[in-house]
């Protein structure tokens, strides 16, 4: 067992320190730093005495864990270890004081300090830290025998001497520069090295290696301390070679037998191994590298990168799971850096999806243009579409809150002034009866007595005049000057805001097609991406107010959440998504011609007229496509006049109706959205979202919002000329009765000034009809043979009641929303 190189300096340190004089016991503070030092050089040297280094002692235990309060070494204080060492040197030289030459009390020192000293190692190795007891008694008989104590200490001394002297330096050097050498498994640096005197004489093993080249000796430092090895003559590089020729026969028979990717693996990672080894072999400058490394050479040529990129796509090619081609790709990646493009694995996606699915499994994305049928025909292809936004607001809770803020400040009378004063006050009446008192007695003590008498008396007089009572009118004086006797007291005052809790959601569809083009299977099926956030949005809301709301956010971020798209979502998350599904279609053809599910669809002009054809006019037509949720009748058995309406609805709660006027374009009246940049949007089908409003006429009172989910556009009349008794039919949402159809005809065609203006900006024309229009029919569309004649607007209402008189009802005429639209 070595120590490390520090040890060469025990040995300097050592001679210079006590070189004087020999360490001795004593509680002289300078001469106990002494005997400490050298007692902390002794521990610190493992070879020279077995009971200093061991962990059951102490002394060592607690030098090493200077901080584990568990085992309560804080409570064994240095003085205490200091003790037990010496102790242990007293229990080491024990024989000495055994001596028939000695005296009585020298032998039974000498035995209770060994006794004291094995009871504590005993207890120490049960577990029992604390041992105040043993050592209270052990430091009790050592203060007793100094003189005693002091021989022991120097007999070590001079034996410590002795074993310094002892030690000696090793010198290790090869015909190999920085070969790493190892003295009994220990490392001790690389060739050529010298060290210092810090070897024991003995039996050593040594260890020199460089490379795939080692010796291991046996050395004897009493005998020879300066070593050469030649590690050229070693032969290690015959073994190697052998090693590396079987391993890679090995290897190429696995993967003659089964091409997989653990095989191939391990013979890219035993070539790898092998080119390490024939670098070093060059560079060690062994004899025959051309004849020796030869069949080696021609192993590595064999299995070039271009070998393990053939081999990585033929185990790629086969695999018919998608999730273990990922798998696949994954792993071969490490060894072959040509598969970064992932071309087995062929994603379909607009550009907009693109933006809004990331991806990270770096598949290969294809374009109509990029593909056909000849190009492709080994891997996946995947295609994602996806629908317009769905969105949903929903208040869950809308409540009048109490606030309060400081409304300004009023000055009062400090009442700690008040209290101050008074204590002033009683303090300095208590002041100056106490010096009256003091003076008056003061003066007849003067009159009697001795000088001594008189000095002693007046003292004591004058200290009572000027005692607790001065002190205390002192005190409270200070605190009176330091008390402000008016302060501001703040003024609050109470107010209300409206709290409004909004649960916002978002989803997008995506539908995915999946044809293994291996097997010629396909999958089809659909999920659905989903956000959800709550918003708090006050109004009313006191800058000032003194304790507001933590949760805080605006109509604005309520908006911009539902109105951009879904949060970038991973191609990873997508297709796992997609594998969990359980309602997808599934089949399998015996060619890809023959996978037909869009029959419907037109082909486009391709050199390949099956599936991929049909898939790419599906996927890229831009038509929209018009759905009906489950509990709605079938297209047969609706009016489709009701898929170009919609109901309409702000936050605040105001509802009417519109109608698309584009496929991404609907028409309603300004007063339904009033100031809302958002409102919310259901079609007949119940998808909801949200429209932006990107244009209002308060004059006309109509507003145009911009819109995600497409619809149906309607048809808006063109004659120039509507006629009274014309039959028309109102489509609306009164009084929260959705799709509502009511039927009447044009009263008139008049020209009047706008009802939501309190200046006459001019006149509007206006449809009157006798069709029943009520509260939530406002923005809807005013049918004649199917085409719009008017927006429904407002009816005419009875004097004070503020209800709309029967029959007379108006909507801003076409030719206005056809000027509006413009």
């Amino acid at each position: 067992m070595q120590k490390k190189i520090i040890l060469s300096f025990f040995w300097l340190f050592s001679l210079s320190l006590f070189s004087i004089s020999v360490p001795e016991y004593s509680l002289n503070k300078n001469k106990l730093k002494i005997l400490d030092d050298f007692i902390e050089e002794l521990i610190s040297h493992t070879n020279y005495y077995e009971g200093f280094e061991k962990e059951n002692n102490i002394h060592t235990f607690c030098l090493k864990n200077p901080s584990f309060k568990k085992n309560k070494c804080g409570e064994i204080k240095f003085k205490d270890r200091r003790i037990y060492f010496l102790g242990k040197i007293v229990e080491k030289n024990l024989d000495s004081y055994l001596h028939e030459e000695r005296s009585n009390n020298s032998k039974k020192f000498g035995l209770k300090v060994s006794a004291l000293v094995k009871e504590l190692d005993s207890r120490f190795n049960e577990g029992n830290y604390s041992q105040k007891k043993l050592l209270g008694d052990l430091r009790k008989i050592i203060n007793g025998n100094k003189r005693r104590v002091s021989d022991a200490i120097r007999e070590e001394f001079y034996i410590s001497q002795k074993y310094l002297s002892s030690l000696v330096a090793i010198d290790i050097n090869s015909d190999i520069l920085g070969a790493k050498i190892y003295l009994n498994n220990k490392y001790l640096g690389r060739t050529p090295l010298k060290t210092q005197r810090i070897y024991y004489p003995g039996k050593y093993n040594l260890e020199i290696k460089k490379a795939f080249l080692s010796i291991d000796k046996k050395i004897d430092l009493s005998k020879k301390t300066s070593h050469f090895f030649i590690l050229k003559n070693s032969e290690g590089e015959n073994k190697e070679i052998k090693k590396l020729t079987n391993l890679f026969k090995k290897n190429q028979r696995n993967i003659q037998e089964n091409i997989t990717t653990s095989s191939l693996k391990e013979i890219v990672s035993t070539r790898e191994k092998t080119k390490n080894f024939i670098y070093e072999f060059k560079n060690l400058g062994l004899e025959d590298p051309d004849k020796k490394l030869n069949e080696l050479n021609e192993f590595v040529a064999a299995f070039d990168q271009s070998k393990v990129s053939l081999i990585s796509k033929e185990i790629l090619e086969k695999e018919n799971n998608l999730n273990n081609l990922l798998d696949a790709y994954d792993e071969l990646e490490t060894i072959d850096t040509s598969l970064k493009k992932r071309d087995l694995f062929k994603v379909f996606l607009s550009e907009g999806d693109k933006l809004l699915i990331k991806n990270d499994l770096r598949a290969e994305y294809i374009s109509p243009e990029q593909f056909t049928l000849d190009s492709t025909n080994k891997g996946f292809l995947i295609s994602i579409s996806s629908e317009p936004i769905n969105v949903e607001r929903k208040i869950i809770s809308d409540n009048l809150k109490r606030g309060s803020y400081q409304s300004g400040t009023i000055e009062k009378v400090n009442e700690a002034y008040i209290r101050a004063k008074n204590n002033h006050d009683v303090a300095y009446n208590n002041y100056i009866i106490a010096k009256a008192k003091a003076e008056s007695a003061s003066q007849a003590c003067y009159e009697q007595g001795s000088f001594l008498e008189m000095v002693l008396c007046g003292g004591i007089l004058n200290e009572l005049g000027s005692g607790s009572e001065a002190r205390a009118y002192e005190q409270a004086k200070y605190v009176l000057d330091k008390t402000p006797p008016y302060i501001k007291e703040k003024i609050y005052e109470d107010y209300q805001y409206r709290e409004t809790i909004v649960k916002a959601k978002k989803n997008k569809d995506l539908k995915i097609h999946k044809i293994n083009l291996n097997t010629k299977k396909y999958e089809e099926g659909e999920i659905t991406l989903e956000e959800e956030k709550t918003f708090y949005i006050y109004s009313g809301l006191d800058a000032r107010d003194i304790n507001p709301p933590r949760k805080q956010n605006s109509e604005e971020e309520l908006d911009k959440f539902l109105t951009q798209n879904t949060s970038k979502f991973k191609l990873s998350t997508v297709l796992n998504d997609f594998e969990k599904e359980d309602l997808k279609t599934q089949s399998s053809f015996s060619s890809l011609n023959e996978i037909e599910f869009f029959e419907d669809i037109e082909f486009v002009d391709t050199k390949n007229k099956g599936f991929f054809s049909r898939i790419i006019s599906f996927f890229w037509s831009s038509e929209p496509k018009t759905t009906l949720s489950a509990d709605k009748k079938s297209d047969d058995d609706i009016d489709e006049r009701f898929l170009s309406v919609v109901s309409i609805c702000t936050l605040s709660g105001s509802c009417g109706t519109g109608f698309y006027v584009k496929t991404d374009l609907i028409v309603s009246n300004q007063h339904v959205v009033d100031d809302s940049k958002n409102v919310d949007i259901e079609n007949y089908s119940k998808s909801k979202f949200i429209g932006e409003v990107i244009k209002t006429d308060k004059y006309r009172d109509l507003a145009l919002r911009k819109v995600q989910k497409k619809g149906t556009p309607v048809r808006i009349f063109s004659d120039s000329k509507l006629k009274p008794g014309s039959e028309v039919i109102a489509i609306g949402n009164p009084l929260t009765y959705d799709y509502t159809l009511s039927k009447g005809v044009v009263s008139a065609v008049r020209k009047l000034p706008s009802p939501f203006s309190a200046i006459n900006l001019g006149e509007i024309e206006y449809v009157q009809t006798d069709t029943a229009i009520n509260g939530g029919n406002s923005g809807g569309p005013l049918f004649h043979d199917n085409k719009v004649v008017g927006v429904n607007t407002w009816g005419v209402a009875q004097d004070g009641s503020g209800s709309r008189v029967s029959g007379v009802n108006f909507a801003v005429s076409y030719k206005e929303l056809i000027d509006f639209l413009e």
